[in-house]
C-alpha cells in the first residue's frame, strides 16, 4: 500500500512538472498552445511549416515552460507534421499522436461557439 503511494505521488509530481504543447498541423503553418496538468493555457505560439523554423519553435515554448518538461502532441491529418516530429524525436523529446477524429468527437460532443485553431 504505502509503495502503491509512493508511485502515486511521483506520477502526480511528474505531471506538475510538465507542460504539454498540442500542436494543430496545417500545410503551411501550425498553431501549438502550451497548457499545463490543470489544463491551463500558458501561451500560444504559431509558426511556419518548415525546417528552418523550428529550433525557434522550440526556443518559444522552453521559454513559455522554463524548466519543466515537455511533452508534444500532434494532431497530424495529412502527414504535415513529419519532419517536425522526426525533429522533436531527434531531440530527444516525447512526441505523441493525437487522433484527430478523437478530438472532432469531443469537439461535436460539447457546445462550442467559435472554432480556431487555438481552441481546438
Amino acid at each position: 500500500m504505502v509503495e502503491t503511494l509512493e508511485k502515486e505521488r511521483i506520477n502526480i509530481y511528474h505531471k506538475r512538472n510538465t507542460c504539454f504543447v498540442g500542436i494543430d498541423m496545417h500545410k503551411d503553418a501550425h498553431c501549438a498552445v502550451v497548457i499545463d496538468c490543470w489544463m491551463n493555457k500558458l501561451g500560444e505560439v504559431n509558426f511556419e511549416n518548415r525546417p528552418s523554423r523550428y529550433p525557434a519553435f522550440v526556443e518559444d515554448v522552453r521559454k513559455i515552460c522554463g524548466t519543466k518538461e515537455i511533452v508534444f502532441g500532434l494532431e497530424d491529418t495529412r502527414g504535415f507534421g513529419r519532419n517536425l516530429a522526426a525533429y522533436l524525436v531527434g531531440r530527444k523529446f516525447e512526441v505523441k499522436h493525437v487522433n484527430s477524429a478523437y478530438t472532432s468527437a469531443v469537439r461535436l460532443a460539447n457546445p462550442i461557439i467559435y472554432k480556431d485553431d487555438s481552441y481546438d
